[in-house]
């Protein structure tokens, strides 16, 4: 009889023990299906997939480049160019010195770049004349908007929005 018994508790353990297993079974796979859930396949805003960088999909559509047959297309220098730099080759290694009559033009390269911006300043000045007939003095008026003896235009005033509007 006690064998019996022994022979039964060891049943309900089990039992017990593969209940238990099952449950911890569905629990972590419950888990697992959450952590793996985000915005693309689930109904969570994409707020809630954290900062993990979205793998960039790949279409591989052919090569990359210029295929062939294609005519391509480059920058082209210009007949005139705005500024011209000459650099000039030093000494000989004979000690001979180059003037501008030995030397000639052996290839061209040209540097397409935007200008430095560059504040232009303009001065009103206010004329006073006496009119010789009645000897009342006159005095020409500002324009609109000059109103200090040193100041910012509109253009200075409009490029310090939107760069304080875009940073």
């Amino acid at each position: 009889m006690e064998r019996e018994s022994q022979e039964l508790t060891s049943r309900v353990q089990r039992l017990e023990l593969f209940e238990e297993d099952t449950a911890l079974k569905s629990r972590v796979a419950e888990l697992e299906a959450r952590l793996n859930s985000n915005s693309r396949n689930s109904s969570k805003p994409p707020s809630s997939d954290g900062y993990k960088k979205k793998p960039f999909p790949r279409k591989k559509k052919g090569k990359q480049g210029g295929q062939q047959g294609h005519k391509g297309r480059t920058l082209q220098q210009v007949a005139h160019p705005d500024k011209k730099v000459q650099h000039t080759p030093g000494p000989c290694s004979c000690g001979h010195v180059f003037n501008d009559d030995e030397l000639r033009v052996a290839e061209t390269r040209q540097v397409f770049d935007l200008p430095q911006p560059r504040l232009e300043v303009t001065e009103h000045q206010l004329l006073v004349g006496q009119c010789p007939d009645c000897g009342q003095w006159h005095r020409g008026i500002a324009p609109e908007g000059v109103n200090a003896p040193v100041q910012y235009g509109p253009g200075v005033k409009t490029l310090s929005v939107l760069l304080k509007c875009r940073l």
